[in-house]
């Protein structure tokens, strides 16, 4: 295989790696993958295009408006107050508690679900 010129190679490591890791999975993406499973092609593309247009939305939001809303002196000072104490309040809260355990038992719905799921993975054939 002919050597590739380190400045292709960085540049084709830096697309595959950004491309990569420019996908995670997170709930829009799990939901896309479900009901794509679940309903069709179709519906996973509508899910799609509604969370990329709400992203556009988001982002034309933080761009045009909301900028200089917290460039202002009294609006920046006053959520970095409010975050510096709603963090010293949680670190507080965490470290005088006794102890962290997950619940064992998630109740009746978690229940539901793991039979429905049991149900749809493991159907029996009909003769």
């Amino acid at each position: 295989m002919p050597e590739l010129p380190p400045i292709l190679l960085s540049a084709l490591t830096g697309f595959v790696s950004g491309f990569l890791l420019s996908v995670p999975v997170g709930p829009v993406n799990l939901t896309i993958i479900n009901e794509g499973a679940r309903r069709g092609f179709k519906w996973a593309l509508l899910i799609g295009l509604g969370a990329a247009t709400m992203d556009v939305i988001y982002c034309a939001i933080a761009y045009m408006g909301f900028s200089s809303f917290f460039g202002s002196r009294i609006v920046k000072t006053s959520m970095e107050v409010f975050s510096f104490v709603f963090m010293l309040f949680m670190g507080a809260k965490f470290l005088s508690a006794k102890s962290v355990t997950a619940p064992t038992q998630l109740g009746g719905a978690a229940s539901r679900i793991e039979k429905r799921i049991d149900e749809k993975l493991h159907r029996t054939r009909r003769s």
